[in-house]
């Protein structure tokens, strides 16, 4: 159901600095918007470089744009096998990044320079567990389902706030 989802970065850099190389996104197409087109939607009137980021089923449509937004709570949530080591990418790579300690795993929340924040999580899942949640591995292979190789993570959005616990400790 989910097509895409749009976010605003201000540094055409952290496309390819945030985006491929941590978030592991690639670039599947660049455009450019009108500013007609940004005018009637936006309500901004200038042209916006666009550029069309996918993994796997998860799109990212990047608006490329001098102005800031303020961000609350919003954010997207993505599960990677070993989520530590993309917090640890971004780190290295001088992105603001910290851990917020759960009792069943960590979660991991990573800034890009434009202030967009992910929750990253390890997959809870077994690689079984992901081939029974469908009826047969049958069925799959015959529907060409069948993923011959564990993806580095299996995407899934947050879509609501998020919201701490009323014992959450500040961090």
């Amino acid at each position: 159901m989910l097509k895409h989802i749009a976010l605003t970065v201000n540094d055409p850099e952290d496309i390819k600095n945030f985006y491929e190389e941590i978030l592991l996104f690639n670039l599947q197409k660049k455009s450019t918007v009108n500013g007609d087109i940004t005018a009637k939607i936006f309500n901004i009137n200038s042209t916006a470089d666009v550029y069309m980021m996918g993994h796997q089923d998860v799109e990212f449509e990047i608006f490329i744009s001098p102005r800031k937004e303020k961000k609350v709570f919003t954010h997207v949530c993505l599960a990677y096998w070993k989520a530590e080591m993309t917090y640890k990418k971004a780190l290295e790579m001088g992105y603001k990044a910290i851990i917020k300690e759960n009792l069943d795993s960590d979660s991991y929340f990573l800034w890009d320079n434009s202030g967009n924040i992910f929750e990253i999580k390890e997959i809870q899942e077994t690689w079984q567990d992901l081939a029974d949640i469908t009826k047969g591995e049958e069925d799959l292979k015959n529907k060409g389902q069948i993923m011959r190789k564990k993806p580095a993570f299996v995407p899934y959005v947050v879509i609501q706030p998020f919201i701490f616990p009323e014992n959450h400790v500040a961090l």
